[in-house]
């Protein structure tokens, strides 16, 4: 349920969040993809539940009863959220929370939820990601994994020092 409006600043700083550095090598890219299939939806979960991803410029844990917690920077402004993420059945990653700047202007309204999902498809050991719904493959861990593989900013337990 991709909400059709979204505040300017919460649909950058969802766009700031799905960005990630890592260009798409050529195997991962959607041409020619043969052989990748979309991840179990119990291996996602057991990928994510627990963990603590890390970005660029913040974090998300991804609690194993399904809440959901994440602070951001996007423009010298912090952004946190507080919502849900779930596992979809055809290896689709989701998370549906709010972005609130922080401090919070005495005024603002709440924002709306917004959703952000990710796309893993498996071949063999290694794993392929992309955001949806148009995001360009990449890999999320090689076959032979690289300490520059997404998947190893994934961490065991909450670290993103936010109450809830």
């Amino acid at each position: 349920m991709v909400l059709a409006s979204l505040s300017a600043r919460a649909s950058a700083l969802v766009l700031a969040i799905g960005c990630l550095s890592q260009s798409a090598p050529a195997a991962a890219r959607g041409a020619g993809r043969t052989g990748w299939t979309p991840m179990e939806s119990w291996t996602l979960l057991k990928l994510y539940s627990g963990k603590t991803w890390r970005w660029k410029d913040g974090a998300a844990y991804f609690a194993p009863g399904g809440s959901f917690k994440a602070w951001s920077t996007s423009n010298h402004q912090r952004y946190e959220a507080s919502g849900a993420w779930e596992v979809r059945a055809d290896g689709v990653m989701c998370f549906i929370a709010p972005w609130q700047a922080v401090p919070a202007k005495p005024d603002a309204t709440r924002p709306p939820k917004a959703e952000t999902c990710f796309s893993h498809e498996v071949r063999g050991n290694a794993i392929a990601q992309r955001k949806l719904p148009d995001g360009t493959w990449y890999f999320f861990r090689h076959a032979e994994p690289t300490k520059t593989d997404e998947i190893f900013k994934l961490q065991r337990g909450d670290h993103t020092r936010l109450q809830g």
